[in-house]
Formats: structure tokens, C-alpha cells, sequence
């Protein structure tokens, strides 16, 4: 059994110890997609011969790799919730499987109770 880590913003992005509950790995994801949308808006509205297309398209690119690595580790917590070793991770880097491992990370229960990963998310609900 793993120890409880420090419930931080820096864990849930970056960490890949603990569980999280699927409304918390399904509002992570939508947080990345407002934060995609709006760079695309700052980039495609950006003036084709300026610096600024330059800048926003480095932003963008920064964006990419940070979520990438936090993709990964959100989806890293939810396998643990489930109950599944985090070397499954891969398939979120595996064209037309990412989309349906995406879906199963979000609708499928977590495990009751402790696990060998850690406390459930969950409150016990005695």
C-alpha cells in the first residue's frame, strides 16, 4: 500500500501516485480544452507576418507538452481508482484507442474503498 499523497493542484497535474474520481479527471480535461481554445483563437487572430503568431504558436506548443505529461498522470490516478496498473497509460498515446480509453477513464467506476493504491476519492458512505 502506497502512502496518501499531498492533495495539490501540483499532485493532480503532475503526480502519478494516489486515485482520483472520474468528475475530476473529466473536469481536467475540460480545462485543457479551454485552455487549447483559446491559444487557437490568440493564433489563428494573430497577424501572419507578426512576431505574435511566433509567440502564440510557442505558447501552444509549451501547452502541448505540459498536458501531454498531465494527461498522463491524471490518467495514471484513474487506472489506480479502477484498480489497474498505471502501465496502461500507453494507450492514451495510441491513435483511435486514445478516444475510447479516454471514454472508459471517465465512465467507469472506481473501486470501493482502499485499494493498493491508495484511499478511494471516494467518502465512505456510512
Amino acid at each position: 500500500m502506497q502512502e496518501e499523497p499531498d492533495y495539490t493542484l501540483k499532485w493532480l497535474f503532475f503526480g502519478f501516485t494516489g486515485r482520483i474520481r472520474r468528475m475530476t479527471y473529466v473536469l481536467s480535461a475540460v480545462f485543457f480544452i479551454a485552455i487549447y481554445t483559446y491559444l487557437l483563437i490568440q493564433l489563428v487572430q494573430a497577424p501572419k507576418d507578426s512576431a505574435e503568431i511566433g509567440i502564440w504558436g510557442l505558447v501552444l506548443l509549451a501547452v502541448l507538452v505540459i498536458s501531454a505529461w498531465s494527461s498522463a498522470a491524471l490518467s495514471v490516478k484513474r487506472l489506480h481508482d479502477m484498480g489497474f496498473s498505471g502501465f496502461l497509460v500507453i494507450l492514451v498515446f495510441v491513435p483511435m484507442v486514445s478516444m475510447l480509453f479516454f471514454l472508459a477513464l471517465a465512465f467507469w467506476p472506481g473501486q470501493p474503498g482502499k485499494n493498493q493504491f491508495g484511499a478511494s476519492p471516494v467518502p465512505d458512505e456510512h
